[in-house]
C-alpha cells in the first residue's frame, strides 16, 4: 500500500479537545489518517536570533477523503466542533487556521488548486467596480466555476474548517492537514508559529 494509513474509514478525528469531522447535508463521510508529509520541527529562537529549542508533535496529520466517495459539484464541509479560530498563516494556493483551548493549540489547513483562478477573477472584478483605483482587491460575490480543475476549498465563516467541491476525478484523493500539540513551558505564539509551518 502506497500510503499507511494510522486510522481509516472513521468519521471522527478525535482530539484532547474537540474532533474534526467531514460531512455532507446528508451525514458523514469517512475518511482515512495518516502522518503530515511535512513533519520537520519547528524552531525556538532567543532574542539574538540563536536556535534554543525545537517543537514537534506526534499528532501532525493528513486528512484523506478518496474522490470516489464524493459526487461532483456537490459541497462538503470538514470542520472542528470547538473553540474560536483565526488565521494562521498560508503559503502558495495554501491557508491554515488555529485556535487555542485549554492549553491545547489545534490547527487545520487546505489546498486550493483554483487559488490562481480565484486570483485572477477577483483582480478582474475589482478592476470593473473601481477597487483597484482605491489600492484594494475585493472577492466577486460568487467565483464562476467554468475553468475550475479538480476541487475548491473556501474557509468557513468561523474559521474552524472548509467547504469543498470536486470538479472532476482527476484527482483520487483530498487531502486536510490537521495537528494539534500542548502549549507548555514557551509563549502561545511560538505553538501557533509551528501549527502554520506544518499546516501550509
Amino acid at each position: 500500500m502506497s500510503e499507511e494509513y494510522i486510522y481509516q474509514d472513521i468519521t471522527e478525528l478525535k482530539t484532547p479537545v474537540g474532533s474534526f469531522r467531514v460531512f455532507s447535508s446528508e451525514g458523514n463521510i469517512p475518511f482515512s489518517v495518516k502522518k503530515n508529509g511535512f513533519d520537520l520541527p519547528s524552531e525556538i529562537y532567543d532574542e539574538n536570533i540563536n536556535v534554543i529549542d525545537t517543537l514537534h508533535t506526534e499528532t501532525n496529520y493528513s486528512i484523506v477523503i478518496p474522490a470516489s466517495r464524493l459526487e461532483l459539484g456537490k459541497e462538503y464541509t470538514i470542520s472542528f466542533d470547538k473553540g474560536n479560530w483565526e488565521y494562521c498563516d498560508s503559503d502558495e494556493h495554501t491557508i491554515c487556521f488555529n485556535t487555542v483551548i485549554d492549553e491545547w493549540a489545534v490547527g487545520i489547513g487546505a489546498y486550493d488548486p483554483n487559488d490562481q483562478e480565484k486570483d485572477r477573477q477577483a483582480w478582474e472584478y475589482s478592476e470593473q467596480m473601481g477597487f483597484l483605483k482605491q489600492k484594494f482587491i475585493q472577492e466577486p460575490p460568487e467565483y464562476d466555476e467554468t475553468n475550475f480543475i479538480r476541487y475548491t476549498t473556501e474557509a468557513l465563516d468561523k474559521c474552524n474548517g472548509f467547504k469543498f467541491k470536486l470538479f472532476d476525478y482527476t484527482t483520487e484523493k483530498i487531502y486536510f492537514e490537521v495537528a494539534w500539540i500542548k502549549i507548555e513551558e514557551y509563549p502561545t505564539i511560538e505553538y501557533e508559529g509551528a501549527l502554520g509551518l506544518w499546516l501550509c
